[in-house]
C-alpha cells in the first residue's frame, strides 16, 4: 500500500514516457500483492455462509474507489486551470500531473489502518504446511476442468468490463460531444451504482444457496451475470447519453456479479494452503487477458476493422457479445464446486 501510493504520486514528476512507464509498472506490482492476501484473509475471518457478502463488501469497496476516482478526477479537472498549477518556484504541474499527485495521497493515510489488523487463524490449514509451487501446479492440473471454467468466467467478465470501462468516457465524448470533465460524473456514478448492486446481489445469492447446500452456490451468480450482460453490451449504440450511461451501469452490474463470485469460488475449490497461490494465478491471468487485452482489442478493432473513431460503440459491442456468449456457454455446462 505504501509502495503503490508513493509511486502513484511520484508519477506526477515523470520527465519522460520511460519514467512514467516504470513508475506505473511499480504501481501494478504493488497493487498485485493486495488481492491474493485480501481474499485469503476473508476466507479465514468469515464463516462459509457469510463469505459471499464479505467478499462482496470488499469488491464493492474497489468498485466505489474506481467510480470515486472518476468523480473526484472530474471535479479536480474542472477546478484546475488548463495551464496547470504553480506550486511555487519552478514547479508548475499540468492538470494530469496534479491528478497523479493527489491520487496517491489517500493511500498514505490508509497505511495507518493496516496497524489495526490482526492475523486470523487459518481455517482448514495445518501449521507450517505451505504448498510448494510444484504441488500447487500439480493440483491445478489435476482439477483443471473446474478451475479453468471458474477462471475463464471471471477473466471474460474482466475483459469485457475493463474494455468497456476504459473506452466509456471516450465514447460519450465522441458520440455526444461531452467534455472530458463532464463524462466523469455519469460514468463514475454508473460504475458505483452498477457495481454495488451486482456485487450485493451476487453475495446474497451465493450465501443463501450455501445455506441450502447447493454445490453451485458460489458459481450460480456468474450465470445470472452473463445473462444480463447480453443486452447491456449495446450501451455504446444508444442514441442518447442517458441511455448509454444506463446501459453502461447495467454492464457493470453484470460484470460485478461474475467477478465478485470468482475469487471465492476458486478459493473454496482448493486446499487451504493454496488459497493465496490460486488467487495470485487468477490475478496474473486477469492482468494479461482481462485488463491488458480488453481495452487493447477494442482499440484495435476500431482502428483496423471499422477504421473510424466514430464506430467505437460497435467495437465495444463486437467484443462484448462473443464474451457474453462464451461466458454463458462455460457456465451452462455447470460450475459445480464438488
Amino acid at each position: 500500500l505504501l509502495a503503490w501510493s508513493l509511486l502513484t504520486s511520484l508519477s506526477a514528476f515523470a520527465g519522460s514516457y520511460t519514467e512514467l512507464l516504470i513508475l506505473r509498472t511499480g504501481v501494478g506490482i504493488g497493487e498485485a500483492v493486495l488481492g491474493p492476501a485480501a481474499y485469503s484473509l476473508i476466507i479465514d475471518f468469515f464463516e462459509p455462509h457469510k463469505r459471499g457478502r464479505a467478499t462482496g463488501a470488499y469488491y464493492i469497496a474497489m468498485s466505489v474507489g474506481s467510480g470515486a476516482s472518476l468523480l473526484l478526477g472530474g471535479l479536480l479537472l474542472s477546478q484546475i486551470p488548463v495551464t496547470g498549477l504553480n506550486l511555487g518556484g519552478f514547479l508548475n504541474l499540468e492538470p494530469w500531473r496534479l491528478l497523479f499527485l493527489f491520487a496517491g495521497l489517500p493511500g498514505l493515510f490508509a497505511c495507518l489502518l493496516m496497524l489495526t489488523m490482526r492475523e486470523p487463524t487459518r481455517r482448514g490449514a495445518v501449521a507450517n504446511n505451505v504448498a510448494s509451487i510444484r504441488d500447487f501446479l500439480i493440483y491445478v492440473w489435476s482439477n483443471k476442468g473446474l478451475l479453468v471454467r471458474i477462471s475463464a468466467s471471471g477473466t471474460l467478465a474482466a475483459m469485457a468490463g475493463y474494455g468497456a470501462g476504459a473506452w466509456a468516457p471516450t465514447l460519450l465524448q465522441r458520440n455526444f460531444g461531452l467534455s472530458p470533465a463532464s463524462t466523469a460524473w455519469p460514468i463514475g456514478t454508473a460504475m458505483i451504482i452498477g457495481s454495488i448492486a451486482g456485487t450485493a446481489l451476487s453475495g446474497a445469492i451465493s450465501d443463501r444457496m450455501i445455506k441450502r447446500g447447493d454445490l453451485n452456490a458460489r458459481t450460480r451468480p456468474m450465470l445470472f451475470g452473463f445473462i444480463t450482460y447480453v443486452p447491456a453490451a449495446a450501451f455504446g449504440l444508444m442514441g442518447s447519453p442517458m441511455l448509454a450511461v444506463l446501459g453502461f451501469g447495467l454492464l457493470l452490474f453484470s460484470v460485478a456479479m461474475v467477478q465478485s463470485a470468482t475469487p471465492l469460488a476458486l478459493q473454496e475449490a482448493v486446499p487451504a494452503n493454496m488459497r493465496g497461490q490460486i488467487i495470485a494465478l487468477q490475478y496474473l491471468i486477469l492482468a494479461l487477458v482481462g485488463i491488458g487485452l480488453g481495452p487493447t482489442l477494442i482499440g484495435v478493432i476500431t482502428d483496423s476493422v471499422f477504421k473510424s473513431g466514430d464506430m467505437l460503440g460497435w467495437s465495444i459491442f463486437t467484443v462484448a457479445v462473443p464474451v457474453a456468449l462464451i461466458g454463458l456457454l462455460v457456465c451452462g455446462f455447470g460450475l459445480t464446486e464438488a
